[in-house]
């Protein structure tokens, strides 16, 4: 298996699905049912706490999402993806990302997500103007 191409594909599917606010509860069933995620420091576990974040905590409205950097590393039946890249939020609000993801296979060659930990900074005024 490819892992590159394993990482460029999952996250291809992930941000086009986490782009559209109304869409990304549909990513729930992609974690593993006792996974866990941070988000900016704040821990959400399982599924509960998944949907609390996705359809509460993250308030940003649709997005478009452009990874700069992916990089696969893998171990045995499992594969920890990383994401750096930067987004603009639909009011125009940008802002620059880290993700990182531990993909548990099941031996035929499907994974899920077991852990997701992501960060994201809103960046200055003064910044958001010089990306335009």
């Amino acid at each position: 298996m490819n892992f590159d191409t394993l990482a460029q594909q999952f996250t291809q599917f992930y941000y086009s699905v986490f782009s559209v606010r109304q869409q990304r509860v549909n990513l729930i069933n992609n974690y593993m049912p006792q996974c866990n995620a941070v988000y900016n420091g704040r821990l959400y576990k399982d599924h509960v706490g998944l949907n609390q974040l996705f359809s509460a905590r993250f308030a940003l409205g649709d997005l478009q999402i452009n990874p700069t950097s992916i990089c696969a590393c893998p171990a045995g039946d499992a594969v920890m993806i990383n994401v750096l890249g930067n987004l603009v939020e639909q009011t125009g609000i940008r802002a620059i990302f880290s993700q990182s993801f531990l993909l548990v296979g099941d031996g035929a060659g499907n994974f899920s997500i077991m852990s997701d930990i992501f960060a994201i900074e809103m960046l200055p005024e003064v910044q958001q103007q010089q990306m335009q």
